[in-house]
């Protein structure tokens, strides 16, 4: 379930300037709204999620602020405008409409760190229908996707999209998702392998750029081999250089790290099933952070909006 805030700025009592690193900060005004709203849910959702092999899934995220006119400043952003949207998705059936709604309307938060503040009012809340859901559907990030896994010595790293073994990271990932969320594995079924087509093999557009789980660029799709079998009924392609952005997590404090994800669009082929687990719950890792969140992209004419 998708909701979208309409943000007002008051420059005012602050000024009109954000750290460019405000994700942390964000996560933590929704953490407090829903703690204000029913402390039961908010330490069960931020102390176990929802769990499986003892991985715990936060199944919300929440995008970029969508800020029609600003400027960068270092690692500062000046706001040109005094109005933005945020959009903030649920996949937990607790989080009806009403619950949410009345949750964060006519909210008032100081968002920022020690050096740059702006007051943010919620002037409206909506609720956004979601997509039909296809056997293909073409997206666009609202905040940066966040992959991971492990160089050759062992050492964790953060992934590019177009890393290979990229589409079974994600299959697996919202498969991971769909067991906590509903405590049984997700089964390949005829009813919702809604994609004849593999992993490797599967119906890509002759103008695209193709990345995959064997090539990281290439005009065409590989054969599997022995350790990467096709999936099906699910495809992954990238349609836009993916934009790495690094962003810093407490900023200021010994508790300072930071994550890299990457903005993109991109085309992909899922279950219907596993397609809404990834528009609710975002594309990767760390959505609750505010990361990976998507939405259905239409190539339309319209002013575009700075994401930040």
């Amino acid at each position: 379930m998708r909701f979208k805030l309409n943000l007002i700025f008051d420059f005012n009592p602050f000024g009109n300037t954000l750290p460019a690193n405000y994700q942390y900060e964000l996560s933590g005004w929704i953490y407090h709204t829903l703690a204000h709203g029913d402390t039961a849910y908010s330490e069960w959702l931020h102390q176990n999620g929802y769990i499986k092999d003892q991985k715990q899934f936060k199944l919300f995220t929440f995008s970029n602020l969508q800020i029609p006119k600003l400027q960068m400043d270092g690692d500062r952003l000046i706001l040109l405008s005094d109005q933005a949207q945020l959009y903030l998705s649920f996949l937990p059936e607790r989080a009806t409409e009403e619950f949410i709604k009345g949750l964060f309307s006519s909210q008032s938060f100081v968002l920022g760190d020690r050096h740059s503040q702006v007051q943010c009012h919620v002037q409206s809340i909506e609720l956004i229908e979601p997509p039909t859901f296809e056997p293909s559907m073409t997206f666009r990030t609202l905040s940066p996707m966040v992959l991971s896994g492990h160089l050759p010595n062992g050492k964790p790293t953060y992934l590019s999209p177009d890393a290979p073994d990229t589409a079974r990271m994600i299959y697996e990932n919202l498969c991971a998702k769909y067991q906590a969320f509903y405590g049984k594995p997700f089964e390949i079924t005829p009813e919702n392998n809604t994609d004849p087509q593999s992993l490797y093999n599967g119906s890509i557009s002759k103008d695209a750029t193709v990345y995959t789980s064997i090539d990281k660029q290439t005009d065409r799709t590989s054969e599997p081999d022995n350790e990467n079998q096709a999936i099906p009924g699910t495809s992954f392609e990238i349609l836009s250089p993916p934009k790495r952005k690094k962003i810093t997590i407490k900023a200021g404090t010994p508790q300072q790290t930071y994550i890299i994800g990457y903005q993109t669009h991109f085309r992909i082929s899922l279950p219907a099933e596993l397609m809404r687990i990834m528009n609710e719950t975002g594309i990767g890792k760390a959505g609750s952070m505010g990361f990976g969140m998507v939405e259905e992209y239409k190539q339309v004419t319209s002013p575009k909006k700075s994401e930040r």
